[in-house]
């Protein structure tokens, strides 16, 4: 999901850092399931626009700060040694290149904005004098 507010941030050849732990999926279908959901009040209409977001790694390079989380609390049903949501988790302060924006008039989960990021392979390599991202 991203706000209407916040596109302003999300343009090509924006870099930026994620000041919290980023979780995603290389689970196409999980990833439609998150756009479905409703907003934490209850409502579709305050639920920010449904966003599909791409992370491209450099295929010689891979990426040094993104774990694979292969088992899950229990929390959420099923076999708690089971992979819930085929989740990977970048650390804090992950640093991302933004490569391409396609904002779509009104986005809904089967024809979402898309927002596609460059993963730096290592954090500590990347400029540190880049701005904070204000929604993740």
């Amino acid at each position: 999901a991203l706000p209407r507010s916040k596109h302003y941030f999300f343009q090509p050849g924006r870099q930026y850092r994620m000041p919290m732990f980023l979780s995603s999926t290389t689970n196409l279908q999980k990833a439609h399931e998150f756009m479905q959901e409703e907003a934490p009040d209850g409502s579709l209409t305050s639920k920010p626009d449904a966003v599909l977001w791409t992370f491209e790694f450099d295929p010689a390079l891979g990426c040094n700060h993104i774990n694979l989380i292969d088992r899950h609390d229990g929390t959420l049903g099923g076999d708690a040694n089971a992979a819930a949501e085929d989740e990977w988790l970048f650390g804090a302060y992950s640093f991302f290149t933004v490569t391409l924006v396609e904002y779509k008039a009104a986005p809904t989960w089967t024809d979402p904005h898309r927002v596609v990021l460059r993963v730096a392979p290592d954090n500590q390599l990347a400029p540190s004098d880049v701005p904070n991202a204000p929604w993740g």
